[in-house]
């Protein structure tokens, strides 16, 4: 019997425990899930060899219901038989479960478990599964990403990213394929439905095409309405998803491109591996990972003075060269939107605090430093909304976070992703961001729906997005350097109902006029530097 789970054989000599389990495969393969998980539980109570398989695909069936926390508790549970057992199965079989380690608590927030479990799973790989290795890698590098951990150590695991590439070829090339238009080409799993539609649409809907020839190479197999529209908008599309990282060079180098933009760094199925075989001689990195990429063969980074600028000494921060933009951002509001409104404070009397980001992104001291504005702000509430509430548990433990600081649960409203997310923002009387993974799209989307976003940064550059965003569209004095002042801003904004309700109705039609929602300028700039990097470099 093949498990539909991850492919192992399983023989007919597992006794009762192996019924059990061939049982919970059955139902599992028929997204029977509460039943496939009333099979494993049951075969945990029978004598057997199997309890390690049998963890793992009862974390899978928890995940697929959506128990993200009994999803984490579990796959848990196998990891810590797995450190014990001498005989810990094959190496994909090993491989498989510290993915799962990884995946499951960076869902329920348990940092430390996930980048363990993403570390060793890349050690799992052939070396030679340069692709492979590199993503898992980059899951490992993502999961720090939002850990509040030293700078040194951070850069030190960016660093480490080199290591799987013992053939970087990290020298700038001054050749380009030939005369005429430049050549771009924009490397990313996000061209379909994805926040990153928001920032990158500009960049393939408003280039000078007398200029530029444009090509798109896509690293997921999914496409929706979204990749149709982008594949009329640009010169040329290629489906990379399946191509050895050998194929994808030479696809590249094919159509001569004369410079590479990769648009998701380290994130999940980023093409980012790519740039060691340089298949272009200029690579820049952008938008969808907002550090460093540590990478030696990554030649210039997009950025702005509020990220990488004169309060920073960048040179010894990023590993590349910086590339200035007036924003690094610049931000298309999707169609449709419903429009804006007053403060809700005036109607129901009371301040209503939110933040839609990941739950991952709520670290411990966040939930310390919202308590201590929400007790700082009389029958205020926190609306907290992301996927991880679908999940009862999960809902339980956030509680059960916020009670250990003196917050009452009828102040919380938690609710899971929903298709109303643009118009929940218009119960909201002031969004908190995150720190030190700090929010892009929700804090742009807030800021659209009319709603202000008290953000703190620090020297990492992942903290430094609502920065940017902040003072690119007018509005700095919404961004702070520490605790203090954050939790000062947010208290002293919600005292203000007459400030807080004139942004309410201001914030959309000021970020509209300003640098985060100008496209042509932001395209004007950005081709310049193409330019001056296709004739100089």
């Amino acid at each position: 019997m093949q498990c539909t789970v991850c492919g192992n054989e399983y023989g007919d000599d597992g006794g009762s425990q192996l019924s059990l389990l061939r049982q919970g495969f059955v139902c599992f393969g028929q997204k029977r899930y509460a039943a496939a998980i009333a099979f494993y539980e049951k075969a945990l109570q029978e004598p057997g060899q199997l309890d390690l398989e049998i963890l793992l695909y009862l974390s899978e069936a928890y995940s697929a219901k959506h128990d993200f926390w009994q999803a984490a508790v579990t796959i848990n549970k196998a990891c810590t038989l797995l450190n014990k057992l001498q005989d810990k199965g094959t190496r994909d079989f090993q491989r498989f479960i510290r993915i799962r380690q990884g995946m499951y608590n960076r869902v329920a927030g348990n940092m430390q478990q996930a980048a363990e479990g993403y570390r060793l799973a890349a050690d799992f790989y052939d070396t030679k599964a340069y692709r492979e290795r590199a993503e898992v890698y980059g899951s490992y590098l993502v999961t720090l990403y939002g850990m509040d951990m030293p700078l040194a150590e951070f850069q030190k695991a960016l660093a480490g990213y080199n290591e799987l590439f013992p053939f970087i070829r990290n020298s700038l090339s001054n050749e380009r394929h030939g005369a005429g238009k430049i050549r771009i080409g924009y490397i990313s799993p996000d061209f379909r439905h994805h926040v990153m539609y928001s920032f990158y649409y500009h960049m393939l809907f408003g280039y000078n095409k007398d200029g530029f020839h444009v090509i798109c190479y896509s690293m997921s197999a999914g496409e929706d309405e979204y990749t149709r529209r982008i594949k009329s908008a640009v010169d040329g599309w290629r489906s990379a998803a399946n191509l050895a990282l050998a194929e994808l060079a030479e696809v590249i180098r094919q159509d001569k491109i004369d410079i590479l933009v990769d648009l998701a760094g380290h994130s999940t199925g980023s093409g980012l591996s790519v740039f060691a075989l340089r298949p272009a001689p200029v690579q820049i990195s952008g938008l969808g990972w907002m550090e460093t990429t540590g990478f030696a063969a990554t030649d210039y980074l997009l950025t702005d003075r509020y990220l990488d600028g004169v309060a920073q000494d960048y040179h010894s921060y990023i590993s590349e060269k910086p590339l200035f933009l007036g924003s690094q951002f610049c931000y298309r509001a999707a169609d449709d939107l419903p429009d804006i409104g007053s403060a809700p404070c005036l109607q129901n009397g009371y301040i209503t605090f939110g933040s839609f980001n990941s739950y991952h992104k709520i670290t411990d001291e966040m939930v310390a430093v919202w308590s201590r504005i929400l007790l700082r702000v009389p029958e205020s509430r926190l609306l907290l909304k992301c996927q991880v509430f679908l999940d009862e548990d999960m809902r339980q433990r956030a509680r059960e976070r916020f009670a250990e600081h003196g917050i009452d649960s009828w102040r919380l409203f938690l609710e899971p992703t929903s298709s109303d997310y643009m118009r929940r923002y218009l119960a909201v009387d002031i969004a908190l961001d995150t720190y030190p993974y700090a929010g892009g799209g929700t804090t742009l989307d807030a800021l659209y729906m009319g709603v202000p976003v008290v953000s703190r940064y620090g020297r990492r550059r992942g903290s430094r997005f609502g920065l940017s965003i902040l003072a690119n569209a007018g509005i700095p004095w919404l961004a702070v350097s520490d605790v203090p002042n954050y939790i000062e801003l947010a208290v002293s904004l919600a005292k203000d109902r007459d400030l807080l309700n004139d942004l309410h109705l201001g914030l959309r039609y000021l970020l509209m006029r300003s640098d985060v929602m100008n496209g042509r300028k932001y395209m004007g700039e950005l081709e310049r530097k193409y330019v001056y990097l296709a004739e100089h470099e």
